[in-house]
């Protein structure tokens, strides 16, 4: 997705001045390539400079065409991190230590679980293991999911999402201006 300006800035601002920690959830769907042959047949490479190239991110092509295979063993992770660091999202490359103040987790298995025995991590699970309470959202339907675990869920307005019927703690906001001011008045 193209960066949404102003985003990072705010983000900052909420994680600094609140002293919040962030999670970052993304569920990318990416196609698991046993080995660099099917990498080549597949055309892996292409693909991904085109998809980019239609964004308009052309420095992060040129990143991605200095790397082989190796780089996308594990699905579209690396890129994903590639794109958050290019954007202006940094975060350790340890994501196992408790203390960061900034953590990504990329979706696996089946999202719409929030078992907590659930074999893998998703939104729902991290939100109840955390015990998150401020929530940006954009799926109307995983934002009414997620209003029974979080305290307070900022569905971030899309035309895609619109519904006038939402539970009480969930917000429709159009930027992350608005998300900053109401987080500053629930707290």
């Amino acid at each position: 997705m193209p960066k949404i300006d102003g985003a990072i800035e705010i983000l900052n601002k909420i994680k600094n001045l609140f002293n919040l920690k962030v999670f970052i959830f993304t569920y990318r769907d990416w196609p698991q390539l046993k080995n660099e042959e099917n990498c080549i047949k597949r055309g892996w490479k292409e693909n991904i400079n085109n998809y980019y190239s239609r964004l308009g991110l052309n420095n992060l092509i040129k990143r991605i065409e200095t790397l082989d295979y190796y780089i996308f063993k594990k699905n579209i992770d690396k890129i994903t991190r590639l794109w958050l660091f290019e954007n202006g999202i940094k975060f350790p490359r340890s994501f196992k230590r408790h203390n960061n103040d900034v953590k990504l987790i990329i979706e696996k298995g089946n999202e719409e679980v929030s078992e907590l025995r659930a074999m893998f991590k998703n939104r729902f699970y991290e939100s109840i293991k955390n015990n998150i309470r401020f929530f940006v959202e954009d799926d109307l339907r995983k934002a009414i999911k997620l209003s029974y675990i979080c305290d307070f869920i900022f569905l971030f307005d899309q035309p895609y999402n619109q519904e006038d019927n939402l539970p009480n703690n969930v917000f429709r906001l159009k930027s992350w201006e608005e998300i900053y001011r109401k987080i500053r008045e629930l707290i």
